[in-house]
């Protein structure tokens, strides 16, 4: 899979064009189309000052981003209700990899070995070796919109997280728009989104 860069995106609907979003149902294009102009609100509300309106707008942009997939692969029992239906989905796309899977199952296996510290430094020096990039981990643009949500709800918006958190969100919705076009969930997805 082809990730695009933050800055080859600036906007983020170029990505997919308009035959491609012909085969999708009117519903997942009403997702689909909405997530890059909340993106953008999200982007002028930041340029304005208007912090907590951006922290909504950006949520809303992965949100319905979220939700297009969702839509596009409800014949495989892929559901997107609830806030947990979204993380399930985020993380079933984040761990599809076997090398990844195994990286991580040996990380649980060395947890009660190594301890909370031992077993993290040997994930991230196995995923390191595998050409792994946590900027380009699918759940750092989900849970960048879920602490912007969380900063709106607490109210304690800074400027630097907005600013940063955008940057993932615009990645995430790129790295979405490429599972958005795909006809079903990859291999081995549905047997961690059932979990």
């Amino acid at each position: 899979m082809m990730f695009m860069p933050a800055s080859n995106v600036a906007n983020v609907l170029e990505a997919v064009t308009d035959a491609e979003l012909a085969y999708l149902s009117p519903q997942c294009r009403m997702h689909a189309t909405a997530s890059p102009v909340l993106l953008r609100k999200a982007q002028e509300a930041l340029k304005h000052g208007e912090l907590r309106q951006a922290c909504v707008y950006a949520w809303g942009a992965v949100e319905e981003i979220t939700k297009a997939v969702a839509e596009n692969w409800k014949d495989y029992d892929v559901i997107c209700e609830r806030y947990q239906d979204m993380s399930a989905l985020v993380n079933a796309l984040s761990v599809t990899d076997p090398e990844i899977i195994k990286a991580i199952e040996r990380w649980r296996s060395d947890y009660d070995e190594l301890g909370a510290q031992g077993s993290r430094q040997a994930l991230n020096d196995r995923l390191e070796a595998l050409g792994w990039d946590w900027e380009e981990f699918l759940t750092n643009g989900f849970s960048a919109a879920t602490n912007l949500l969380e900063c709106f709800s607490e109210n304690r918006v800074r400027e630097v997280t907005v600013e940063a958190s955008l940057n993932r969100i615009e990645r995430y919705i790129a790295q979405m728009q490429h599972w958005l076009l795909q006809p079903s969930p990859p291999d081995g997805f549905r047997q961690f989104h059932n979990q």
